[in-house]
């Protein structure tokens, strides 16, 4: 199970709204399916703020799994809030595939612009094509670019939009397009249950993949298609449901519980309600 489906999945999960640090703190969980079987476990948790934020995803394998692979991964990102729109600070990314452990540094400058990307250990023997200064120029971290995606599809409520993103190794669009108004009933590994905008995910690839042929395959087949709901009146949209399809069997995600504390007010969605 390689990350080329969990580089689409992570993180379509955040929303923006101008409050202080720590007084709107959003918590979600997914279930993710391979092929009918419950595989991973995801859990975030954003703390926005009117002048900074913070994000923190870890996705595990479920206990089973880890009989048969290790693998972990934890993100992290953190910010300013500028004319409502969140430009990146730092970021990383930290991996275990395996018993290999990898990690990513993301720097950046006043303006948000990379000032250095770090990767340890460092790839040796591997061909990638090239990520210029273009492909970089006007992008922001993978947590940091989802967030601003879905603050601006909470603004137009159009799935007409993208978001360049560099995570240190690639550099590619996030796009949404085709919106279509749809109603979501009760299902048992879902805890929502009402209004959604059902959108397509494409990612257009610009630099830092692999060039070897036994890489070239596609593991899935675009587009993943995204429900995207808003439990919360005082929040943003965020996905609900996804799914995809991989050369291992249908992926479905499914939120199993959300939390979301506004001014100590907290409100709260889980399977069964």
């Amino acid at each position: 199970m390689k990350k080329s489906w969990l580089s689409t999945l992570l993180i379509l999960f955040f929303s923006l709204s101008p409050a202080s640090a720590s007084e709107r703190l959003l918590v979600l969980s997914y279930d993710v399916y391979v092929g009918g079987i419950k595989v991973v476990k995801l859990d975030l948790e954003a703390d926005i703020g009117s002048s900074q934020y913070s994000v923190d995803i870890n996705l595990r394998e479920v206990k089973f799994f880890s009989i048969f692979f290790s693998w972990e991964m934890d993100l992290s990102s953190e910010g300013k809030i500028i004319e409502g729109a969140p430009i990146p600070r730092k970021a990383s990314v930290t991996s275990r595939w395996k018993g290999k452990a990898r990690l990513t540094k993301l720097r950046y400058d006043e303006n948000g612009v990379v000032k250095s990307a770090k990767i340890f250990p460092e790839e040796t023997a591997v061909i990638r094509s090239p990520v210029t200064d273009q492909m970089k120029r006007g992008s922001r971290d993978l947590s940091t670019g989802l967030l601003h995606l879905l603050q601006k599809l909470d603004l137009t409520e159009k799935c007409a939009m993208q978001e360049p993103i560099f995570d240190g190794k690639y550099a590619f669009l996030m796009k949404l397009v085709g919106r279509e108004r749809v109603k979501l009933g009760a299902h048992r590994l879902s805890a929502y249950k009402g209004d959604a905008l059902k959108c397509n995910f494409f990612i257009e690839k610009l630099g830092g993949y692999r060039v070897d042929s036994k890489y070239s395959a596609e593991r899935f087949k675009e587009p993943m298609k995204i429900w995207f709901g808003k439990p919360f009146s005082k929040f943003l949209y965020f996905p609900i449901k996804m799914e995809l399809e991989t050369s291992l069997g249908w992926l479905v995600a499914h939120l199993t519980k959300a939390e979301f504390t506004n001014f100590g007010n907290k409100q709260q969605i889980g399977l069964g309600d």
